[in-house]
């Protein structure tokens, strides 16, 4: 499995909305072993989201940070032996979404998920 290229919202620093970013070539994490690779076609905001933006859960683990923890989207990527195949289409989240995690969010074209 390896890194992909795309869109994404990303953030360098806390703040208020004007700290995001759109980003058209984000270099995605390659995806650690387990994951499923999505390609996400929606995402949601949450209060939890501009929490996290705004510094009050405590410091991003690490910037560029991508927020978002709610998707949807279409499986790319499955590792062998996943109840997911490629094609499948799904919804789920991302503890991406977490201040202290070093997983990105949602807000980005590709998100790679916990099984």
């Amino acid at each position: 499995m390896t890194s992909r290229t795309g869109k994404a919202a990303v953030i360098n620093r806390v703040g208020g909305s004007d700290v995001f970013e759109y980003v058209t070539d984000f270099v995605f994490d390659a995806p650690k072993e387990g994951d499923v690779v999505v390609h996400n076609v929606s995402s949601s905001v949450n209060p939890i989201d501009y929490v996290v933006r705004q510094g009050f859960f405590g410091p991003i683990a690490r910037f560029p940070k991508i927020l978002g923890g709610d998707l949807a989207g279409v499986v790319v990527e499955a590792p062998a032996g996943s109840k997911f195949k490629v094609g499948d289409k799904v919804y789920g989240g991302t503890d991406g979404l977490f201040a202290h995690s070093d997983r990105q969010g949602s807000y980005g074209e590709v998100v790679n998920c916990k099984e």
